[in-house]
């Protein structure tokens, strides 16, 4: 990594000819997550995850980038490891309005874009973040994924933009990386599965809508495998509502039942510094092609108590209901009902976003296991 930042350093550098530009080096995401709380030794310790993405891009008419960086948990054992922690991520070349057409067109390798979860609305058309701030390490610091969108693209192929001023469609043709024909076993990447995933994307002041369907080749059924969903944002002064639902993973003949659903439903209200924000997640039985082993229907009340732009500190409580369906792998037979309470307090500094938790551990009660504390912090420059 130091080598690259040097590399790009030195381009700047040099400036040989007028046609030499310095590449913007950037680290859009960076997030450290730290859990006091029963370990999986059995005992209280601190648990770190995090996540980072480190970007070098650059160009105006042919823009090109290169993504390193790591989403790992167990930091405390992947420092001490040898294997290195930062790694490629992505990368890839986009010619930009080919033939004067309002016409993008790009070619990728390794993690590309992510469907439902806004992120094309504040790329393509400046908008403001919306999306929830629950299905993330806040409130799964124990979890297997990051439940950011329905799916996030992996592979190597093209993709083809059509800009409009209010709108966008993609087409996205590729060999799939994210596939494995055996789930039961260790991920393991198989060649010659090839997908292709189609985007519309469109905003019209307050309300912004994103719809796509996708498809991936298989060996073992002749039907393929597909995914598809929807988002749908809308806000006025002091009331917003978010919608994310969708089908991460559908096998054909396979029954097309609430299992495989993704839903989350976000209504927000706002009265003056006071928010109140539900939210009603049905985690799938599938995520990013594979099955997660942790399905369960989330309702997380959050009140929080905020001036943005005025105020550096903001907090809240929080109350979490969980009917667990499945847990590692297997079927909840005991312990379903779940509840959790939690109070947090935000201090907001320039470019840095730090949070603490404590959390208690209602339901199931156990008094070794009863209290977590979780320090987040969350930066971009």
């Amino acid at each position: 990594m130091k080598k690259l930042i040097l590399l790009a350093a030195a381009v700047c550098a040099l400036g040989m000819t007028p046609a030499v530009f310095c590449a913007d080096i950037r680290v859009p995401a960076l997030e450290l997550y730290t859990l006091l709380g029963e370990s999986p030794d059995g005992v209280l310790g601190l648990m770190s995850r995090g996540v980072m993405d480190l970007r070098v891009e650059g160009g105006a008419k042919t823009g090109g980038r290169i993504v390193l960086g790591f989403s790992t948990g167990a930091l405390e054992e992947v420092a001490l490891s040898a294997e290195p922690l930062v790694t490629f991520q992505a990368a890839g070349i986009e010619l930009r309005e080919i033939f004067g057409l309002p016409v993008d067109l790009g070619y990728f390798i390794g993690e590309g874009v992510t469907f439902g979860s806004g992120e094309v609305f504040a790329e393509r058309f400046d908008a403001d973040p919306f999306t929830s701030s629950y299905p993330g390490w806040l409130h799964f610091p124990r979890a297997a994924y990051q439940y950011e969108g329905i799916h996030t693209l992996q592979g190597t192929g093209i993709g083809v933009d059509l800009k409009m001023k209010k709108a966008l469609l993609s087409l996205y043709v590729y060999q799939d990386g994210r596939f494995d024909e055996d789930p039961s076993a260790a991920f393991d990447f198989e060649y010659g599965h090839w997908a292709a995933d189609l985007r519309w994307a469109m905003h019209f002041g307050k309300v912004y809508l994103e719809a796509f369907l996708g498809a991936t080749s298989a060996a073992a059924t002749s039907y393929g495998y597909y995914r598809g969903g929807i988002q749908f944002y809308v806000r006025e002064e002091v009331v917003e509502f978010l919608l994310q639902a969708g089908i991460p993973r559908w096998a054909p003949p396979e029954t097309l039942d609430i299992d495989l659903l993704y839903l989350l439903v976000e209504p927000r209200v706002r009265l003056g510094v006071l928010s109140v924000i539900p939210t009603f997640f049905w985690r799938p039985a599938y995520f990013l092609m594979q099955p997660t082993g942790e399905q369960a229907l989330d309702i997380n009340l959050d009140f929080l108590v905020s001036k943005p732009a005025v105020w550096p500190v903001a907090g809240g409580v929080e109350s979490t209901f969980v009917y667990q369906i499945e847990e590692g792998g297997a079927a909840v037979t005991s312990d379903k009902f779940r509840m959790k309470l939690a109070t947090y307090l935000q201090f907001i500094t320039p470019g840095v976003l730090w949070e603490i938790r404590l959390n208690a551990n209602v339901l199931p009660f156990q008094a070794d296991n009863l209290l977590e504390a979780l320090v987040a912090v969350k930066a971009e420059f």
